[in-house]
């Protein structure tokens, strides 16, 4: 066994827990043994057809038993396995198959995508071999291929390697003594890089891997449901997905009872706040041992972690980062020197872990990659992480913000050039500008300013942007301007730009509720959009609603209806008229009443303001 090869650990593992289950889905589950000799069957084949070490095997398949299949064949035969998107946009995916060049797919069927490399199905490469493979590789391998957004306007590839992904995972294994009785579960997609320590830390650990079904995707009830059923001990999640499990706790009547075997919740992938802590205490005690997790995915996985102690008295502070993993550096450093504790300065992350950079970008790779600052005589390659933050008293790291345009939604790392670029392609579109804004609670979201030659509706841009980006890097709103307001000098005034909560009705008037389950529909919605008041023919994509908010407004619909609504009535054109005529429908009731005072109040008086001119936005 080679402790620094993920697959290699696997083998050891398997063969020391043949008949215990390793993995959980609906509907089938599979031993370590079967999963094992199955994976060997695929690799062989791979070989058979002819794939090559360092080759390169795309994933076209759903999360489940089969996809970790063909990740760990692909890793056994040598290949460098790469994740698709099974809904990608067609211009995002031809670039993601043009960049990382695949020798083969791997798919559950026959899909259309842009590339050359034959396509197979696993029953196509299985061969009757059940012994392991014998091919060497080693730690300094390519491991896998992820892509995330990218500054230039396209996504870039990171290439991790076998080293990097081994040492995150022992130290997941052993900091947290995971074993036989280990449930984890995969909530990660599998295009994101986090999605593998989801899936390979139990599986090293001779625990279960659980996969959910899909209605626990799009419901924060399901899932919590899910969650006790499965009986998971430890899972990641994203803070923003996080609030939405403690909403739902917070509707029961004995929220300690509940998540009897979790023992464990890692959070990553987003600010975490005093607040969020706060709220979980006060729900659940201090039973499940809270984890905050750093690391971007050019460092692998994760770099730092904090294990949460003592709630935090400031609710609006950031949690910290905490202190790097073994054989690791937090180095944070302002003009060359390590910053005192208290001193404010940008994050460098040092270890031999690191992924082994972008793939075909060498220049993007010498703009973060880099020289370490403290020590320019010695060659020493260090990540330069662009996050901005200080060391406390006890050299624990806290992140204070980015030092770019860079921003995470929803455990999404977006950086707003990439959308820009996107929205320039429209042919009518001559300039964009997209900026992040954060709501009460800080949730951040993302509104698009742009100059076009003829007008455009905010669906048009969205029907255009489907190509290019995924739903979650889109715009919540998208603002027509003549002009963009300019500082003294001459550059565009980004603080200038009108909120864009201020001319959600200009395009289209607004149209208030007309029954009480619209009123009560009105006034849920407008609570999680967080806006003053919502119109009953407006989409929940038009009022800046997003695939999370939506899984909120399901979960409030349930618990004041007792109807059970999807996902799919909310997108693409879901309105508050057209799901209280749904809920009418499934017996929830609609008797009109007059129109309600408090929502028709002032609305001459907001549309006067929004027709004053408000820096330029078109009328």
């Amino acid at each position: 066994m080679n402790k620094l090869i993920p697959h290699s650990v696997f083998e050891h593992v398997a063969a020391q827990n043949g008949p215990r289950t390793a993995i959980e889905e609906p509907g089938r589950t599979i031993t370590y043994q079967a999963l094992n000799e199955a994976a060997n069957r695929v690799a062989h084949g791979l070989a058979k057809h002819g794939l090559r070490t360092g080759d390169v095997v795309a994933l076209h398949l759903p999360a489940g038993v089969d996809y970790v299949i063909a990740l760990l064949a692909t890793a056994k035969a040598g290949g460098i396995f790469l994740p698709l998107d099974l809904a990608a946009p067609p211009q995002r995916q031809a670039h993601i198959l043009a960049v990382a060049n695949p020798a083969l797919v791997i798919s559950g069927k026959t899909p259309e995508l842009a590339t050359g490399a034959p396509i197979k199905r696993l029953a196509d490469l299985s061969l009757d071999r059940t012994e392991n493979p014998d091919i060497t590789t080693g730690g300094d391998d390519a491991s896998y291929i992820v892509f995330t957004s990218g500054s230039t306007g396209t996504p870039k590839a990171i290439l991790g390697s076998q080293k990097g992904l081994s040492h995150f995972l022992h130290w997941e294994i052993g900091e947290f003594g995971l074993g036989t009785e280990t449930r984890i579960s995969q909530l990660a997609p599998a295009t994101f890089d986090v999605s593998l320590r989801d899936i390979l830390t139990p599986l090293l650990a001779g625990g279960t891997l659980c996969i959910p079904p899909e209605e626990a995707r799009g419901s924060s009830r399901h899932l919590l449901s899910w969650l006790e059923d499965a009986r998971i001990t430890l899972t990641h999640c994203v803070p923003s997905l996080f609030r939405e499990l403690m909403t739902e706790l917070e509707t029961g009547a004995t929220p300690k009872s509940r998540l009897p075997c979790l023992n464990d919740l890692l959070l990553a992938g987003e600010p975490l706040y005093g607040a969020d802590i706060q709220r979980w205490r006060a729900l659940m005690g201090d039973r499940v041992r809270l984890t905050n997790l750093y690391g971007p995915s050019e460092t692998t996985l994760a770099k730092a972690f904090h294990r949460i102690g003592d709630t935090p008295a400031e609710p609006g502070r950031m949690v910290p980062v905490g202190k790097p993993l073994p054989n690791s550096a937090l180095l944070v450093i302002k003009d060359g020197e390590l910053c005192d504790p208290g001193e404010i300065g940008e994050v460098f992350i040092k270890t031999p872990f690191m992924s082994k950079g972008y793939l075909g970008a060498p220049d993007l790779m010498a703009g973060v990659f880099v020289q370490n600052p403290l020590t320019p005589d010695t060659p020493d390659i260090v990540y330069r992480s662009g996050d901005i933050g200080r060391y406390l008293g006890d050299h624990t790291v806290e992140l204070l913000g980015r030092k770019d345009d860079q921003v995470k939604i929803n455990g999404i790392r977006i950086e707003l050039a990439e959308v820009e670029a996107a929205i320039r392609h429209h042919p009518a579109i001559t300039a964009a500008i997209v900026i992040a804004h954060r709501s009460a609670a800080r949730e951040p979201s993302l509104t698009a300013y742009y100059i076009s030659g003829t007008p455009l509706t905010g669906t048009e841009i969205r029907q255009h942007l489907g190509d290019w980006l995924p739903p979650g890097m889109q715009p919540a709103h998208f603002v027509a301007m003549d002009q963009f307001p300019l500082n003294l000098h001459g550059k565009v005034d980004r603080r200038a730009l009108p909120p864009p909560v201020d001319l959600l009705y200009l395009d289209a008037p607004y149209v208030a509720p007309s029954t009480k389950i619209e009123s009560s529909l009105g006034a849920l919605w407008g609570e999680v959009l967080e806006l003053p008041k919502v119109g009953v023919t407006h989409s929940f994509v038009d009022l800046g609603g997003d695939s999370l908010k939506a899984i909120r407004v399901l979960s409030r619909v349930y618990q004041t209806f007792g109807v059970e609504t999807k996902l799919q009535e909310l997108f693409p054109g879901g309105t508050v008229r057209g799901l209280a005529r749904t809920l009418t429908a499934r017996g929830a009731g609609n008797n009109p009443v007059a129109e309600p005072e408090l929502v028709t109040a002032g609305i001459q008086e907001d549309r006067s303001q929004q027709q004053s001119g408000k820096a330029g936005a078109r009328p």
